[in-house]
């Protein structure tokens, strides 16, 4: 539940009173799914340039991943306006780029080129045109860095001047700074850390550095 307008706003009942009811159906996501039928993974706050269909500066965009869409709610009553779908699956951090255009974290949703292996990417998504975009990885990217891959978990943030983005990896432990205009890696950070000193680890793990899980690189106010 999220708060605004005095009162408490229900995601999933926005989506019973909708013409997209149908979408909360059980789904095949594990266990969970059936007391959390959307999983609410992201809410953002459209900006001020938003427009295209069922878009308007200051409406919600909330990603539900166990639906694989994400949603724009009505700024005022909280009203589902748009749902919208795409090639993305379990994506997570949907923003608002600029326009009808939002980017994501798409991790189940696109594979290699051969089909042996998922990726995760960073996706543009297009929300009146429909047109999707992979932002990274792409032709350029360095061949150690094209097969990150998180099943779950994630997180993006756009820099102030919208020309670069943190996409990071959770389960790879791993994050990565693209320009978005071609998807050039400019940054790539690896979440390790020296445990040699902790006597929770196993004596075969104690010259061994860990490789956590980072859930979101953010730039900070100086960009």
């Amino acid at each position: 539940r999220g708060g605004g307008g005095g009162g408490g706003t229900s995601v999933v009942n926005a989506v019973l009173d909708s013409p997209f009811a149908k979408l909360l159906r059980p789904v095949n996501v594990g266990s969970e799914s059936r007391c959390d039928p959307t999983h609410l993974n992201s809410v953002h706050i459209l900006g001020e340039d938003a427009t295209g269909p069922g878009l308007e500066p200051g409406d919600l965009v909330v990603s539900l991943r166990n639906l694989h869409a994400f949603a724009i709610l009505d700024r005022q009553d909280r009203r589902l306006k748009r749902m919208v779908r795409g090639e993305f699956v379990m994506q997570h951090a949907v923003l608002h780029f600029e326009g009808s255009r939002f980017l994501m974290l798409d991790n189940q949703g696109s594979k290699t080129a051969d089909g042996a292996l998922r990726i995760s990417r960073l996706l543009m998504v297009d929300a009146a045109s429909g047109k999707e975009t992979t932002i990274f990885p792409n032709h350029r990217t360095p061949d150690h860095l094209r097969k990150l891959y998180t099943s779950e978990a994630g997180g993006v943030a756009i820099s102030p001047d919208r020309s670069r983005a943190w996409v990071t990896f959770s389960h790879r432990g791993s994050a990565v700074e693209v320009r978005l205009a071609d998807g050039a890696v400019l940054v790539v950070f690896r979440s390790f850390h020296d445990v040699s000193h902790l006597d929770e680890f196993p004596e075969e793990r104690a010259t061994r550095a860990l490789l956590a899980n980072p859930y979101e690189v953010r730039y900070g106010s100086d960009g």
